[in-house]
């Protein structure tokens, strides 16, 4: 997992560098290290701009659960984390100085 984040690191570096645009995902867990992101993005001329997708969190438990019984990987069937990554909508809204918009996925 260490390898991947310095491999991922380092890709955002080379793509910042040469000014292409970028598509990034985040689940939100990590709300300062988000918001960090935006930030340093936003210092390097980017204009950010944030697309929020949702569900209820019973439809994306089921479907975890279904991904696990066809990919054999042990799906997090915590709730209140589940429910604490949408705590990352409205600060990613507050600190873009793009446009923004939710998308719920049926």
């Amino acid at each position: 997992k260490t390898e991947m984040a310095a491999v991922k690191s380092r890709l955002l570096g080379s793509v910042t560098e040469a000014k292409q645009d970028l598509v990034i995902s985040d689940t939100g867990s990590d709300i300062p290290k988000m918001l960090h992101k935006v930030e340093s993005l936003k210092q390097t001329g980017y204009m950010v701009h944030f697309g929020g997708i949702f569900a209820s969190p019973g439809e994306i438990l089921a479907r975890g659960k279904a991904r696990e019984m066809h990919d054999g990987k042990r799906y997090n069937r915590d709730l209140q984390k589940l429910c604490k990554t949408f705590d990352a909508f409205a600060p990613a809204v507050a600190a873009i100085n793009g446009s923004y918009a939710f998308f719920k996925n049926p």
